[in-house]
């Protein structure tokens, strides 16, 4: 290629802006020719403008800013929704009583319950007497109330030292509203204990501070022993009497009787109030007049149930015996009026009781008793002859009155 077409090339080339093929030939020029090659080499060399990286800053900060912002803004979204939403879930429950749902007060319920259970598994027995336990409200001489919480927080810690072995954990805590088709409600409330046995197996027990409902009325569920042996044995064709009935003392394993004491133990300073008014509000509603008596059948039935659920507040020796002694009096036409005193504390038998009047009429003529109501960490106890006062003659009254608690 001629030289004069080649120096035409050169700033072409220099800039690429030439062909693939016309810059083959120029580079194949000037292998041999020195003067083009020199007149390449002479071109001026074009530098790129430089950068004011100082002029940039401001935009450089101002993206970093706005980077920076978007972040915040979309993790404060997500944060937002994540408390908006239970939040929400929570109050409409709270608000409507969705069947089954959660609200403010099933969390409140499960905190309190929480701290309770934890206190029974770890046997923080001074905290849990100074939070829970009621014994200076004990009808007793000023100044024993000291004496009667250390007698109570012995008990408790001898309780815990025994079924400590049993390795006492916290379960389920569970707190839910819960409606009926006939539109009463309950919150069903609840949390359990799971122990170790003896024999390794793992058992849970249901403790129901209190079921919840419209009438604060609840009744604890672990209050005998034989409870906890009790489901394998139901059938559709039994029924809980039958099966308690038929359950002696000696049928309940050791493991099984130190954990049922050590639970029970927990309510007698602070439950036992509780506990003598579901006594006192049986007996009363059992001569109420919406009872059937003029049926026979509907009313045994009932007084049944009823004297089930008094005499699983007596200690296991003394089911049979007020079950029989409750439902013998009120298959009568007898009627019953009692009154409960506050509770007090035997020095003698280191046993707290309850001094209780009852009142009963055949229509004619009515007959008065007291009696001594004895309490321990196994239940309520049948009197002894000497805890019955008022007793005058051998009627039929009188005496299916004293033989009540059996």
């Amino acid at each position: 290629m001629k030289c004069e077409v080649v120096r035409d090339l050169i700033p072409l080339y220099d800039e690429k802006l030439c062909s693939t093929e016309s810059a083959a030939l120029v580079e194949e020029h000037i292998k041999t020719c020195d003067t083009c090659k020199s007149l390449l080499e002479k071109l001026p060399k074009k530098e790129l403008p430089k950068v004011d990286t100082d002029a940039l800053k401001p935009f450089v900060k101002v993206k970093r800013k706005l980077r920076t912002r978007i972040i915040i803004m979309i993790v404060l979204g997500v944060v937002l929704l994540a408390v908006l939403i239970p939040v929400g879930y929570l109050t409409v429950n709270q608000i409507f009583h969705i069947n089954g749902g959660t609200d403010f007060e099933d969390l409140i319920y499960k905190h309190g319950m929480r701290q309770f259970a934890e206190m029974i598994v770890e046997g923080r027995m001074e905290e849990y007497t100074q939070r829970y336990d009621n014994l200076n409200l004990c009808d007793a001489p000023d100044g024993t109330a000291v004496t009667y919480r250390s007698f109570y927080l012995e008990k408790l810690k001898a309780a815990y030292e025994k079924v400590k072995k049993y390795a006492p954990r916290v379960g389920e805590i569970h707190s839910r509203y819960h409606k009926f088709k006939d539109g009463d409600f309950i919150r069903d409330v609840y949390f359990t204990l799971e122990f170790t046995l003896s024999d390794g197996s793992a058992h849970q027990i249901m403790i129901f501070p209190g079921n919840y409902d419209k009438s604060g009325y609840g009744i604890p569920e672990w209050n005998d022993p034989r409870f906890m042996i009790l489901l394998p044995q139901l059938t559709d064709e039994t029924s809980y009497h039958e099966v308690y009935s038929s359950i002696s003392e000696d049928d309940i394993p050791t493991d099984r009787r130190e954990i049922y004491a050590y639970l029970n133990l927990l309510y007698l300073g602070d439950g036992g109030d509780d506990e003598i008014g579901v006594i006192s509000g049986f007996l009363q509603k059992a001569t109420a007049d919406a009872f059937p008596r003029d049926n026979v059948e509907d009313a045994e039935r009932l007084f049944e149930d009823m004297g089930y659920l008094l005499a699983v507040r007596f200690a296991p020796s003394d089911y049979n015996k007020v079950y029989n002694g409750f439902t013998d009096f009120f298959s009568t036409n007898y009627t019953l009026e009692t009154a409960v005193g506050k509770k007090k504390f035997d020095e003698e038998r280191k046993m707290f009781y309850y001094p209780i009047v009852m009142i009963g009429s055949d229509g004619e003529r009515s007959a008065g008793v007291s009696v001594k109501l004895y309490y321990d960490e196994y239940g309520f106890h049948s009197p002894r002859a000497e805890d019955i006062k008022g007793i005058t003659s051998g009627s039929d009254l009188e005496t299916k009155l004293a033989k009540i608690f059996g």
